[in-house]
């Protein structure tokens, strides 16, 4: 894998080739499996059966996401898989029973299940994202600190405004002079 520089056209046009290369091979691929808390991952162990059951041979992958969708209180979860597997999920008793069990805490769930993913994307990215040099924007820092001050950030901006306004006159009065 290469770096990739968002301003750099050959470093982003391997990063889409590396991408289209994964896709097309999806078997060399190990796909990231996010761990949850106990709770869910219980909840999804629990009903995994049940949905594997439901769904046809070749969706059988489907299943984690599929419970995940339900503590989520995704409604449409429902509607898709009634309208593209012909399966309703609402009348199996066993998995409605775990979603009752666990509806006094479902909120609480949905934000663990969402603060898991974004905890899982940044180890992805401190694993996956590198600086060479650490100092990189340090003089960019620096000069941002200073323009922003309390001390002098009003009037670094007011002599600039007087410098615009003055460049401005002064144009302005140039080009009268030039046109009369």
């Amino acid at each position: 894998m290469y770096g990739t520089i968002a301003n750099k056209t050959k470093t982003l046009k391997k990063l889409i080739e590396t991408i289209y290369n994964k896709l097309k091979n999806p078997k060399d691929s190990i796909p990231y499996l996010v761990k949850y808390s106990d709770e869910v991952e219980n909840f999804i162990s629990n009903t995994h059966d049940d949905i594997v059951n439901l769904l046809p041979d070749n969706k059988k992958y489907l299943a984690r996401w599929i419970s995940l969708k339900l503590l989520e209180k995704n409604t449409s979860i429902y509607e898709s898989l009634k309208s593209n597997f012909n399966i309703d999920i609402s009348n199996n008793a066993n998995i409605q029973n775990k979603l009752k069990e666990l509806e006094p805490n479902l909120n609480t769930i949905c934000d663990s299940i969402v603060m898991e993913i974004v905890s899982s994307a940044e180890n992805i990215r401190k694993q996956t994202c590198t600086f060479e040099n650490a100092t990189y924007n340090s003089r960019d820092r620096k000069i941002d600190k200073i323009l922003t001050s309390k001390k002098f950030g009003i009037p670094i901006m007011l002599v600039f405004l007087a410098g615009i306004f003055w460049i401005t006159i002064t144009r302005c009065k140039l080009s009268f002079f030039l046109i009369v």
